[in-house]
């Protein structure tokens, strides 16, 4: 892998919100803080707060553990459409169409920042379509949260234009 390049404007919210199709509650990503310089590796954080967790155990909020998992496929698809794939596919959704083992370690509450690594292992096109290979780790500090392994994106281009 190739070194982090580490900076708190390595992708400014807007390009963040111009590159994933999510909008608020849905998108889980507040900032990316580092991007290898091989563009095989992004980190990315996300500050939980209340809202995140309401009505998921009201009395004892908690973070679902599947929506950390959904932030670390966003996490995956930034880089993957920032750094992978031409500008026209920009705005397209990114579907996940493999999870291989997924591993949820602890829990994540209101106040938490949950730091997210993403690895490519490889990118491929096939027919109209190009699919990314990528293993993904979530923290609360130095504690793992979710851990997923061997997952694969698709990028097709469907919007008009």
């Amino acid at each position: 892998m190739g070194q982090l390049v580490s900076d708190q404007s390595v992708m400014p919210r807007q390009k963040i919100l111009s590159l994933l199709p999510h909008c608020p509650p849905m998108l889980f990503i507040d900032r990316v803080i580092a991007i290898s310089d091989d563009n095989n590796e992004l980190v990315a954080e996300l500050d939980v707060t209340a809202q995140h967790c309401q009505g998921h155990f009201p009395e004892h909020p908690v973070f679902p553990g599947f929506h950390v998992a959904e932030a670390l496929a966003q996490a995956g698809g930034l880089l993957f459409l920032d750094r992978h794939l031409p500008s026209k596919l920009h705005g397209n959704p990114g579907f996940v169409t493999k999870t291989g083992e997924i591993k949820f370690q602890c829990i994540v509450v209101p106040g938490n920042t949950i730091r997210m690594v993403v690895t490519f292992t490889s990118i491929r096109p096939f027919q109209d379509k190009i699919f990314g290979k990528f293993s993904g780790k979530a923290f609360v500090g130095d504690n793992p949260i979710v851990t997923m392994n061997d997952c694969m994106l698709c990028m097709q281009n469907i919007i008009s234009g």
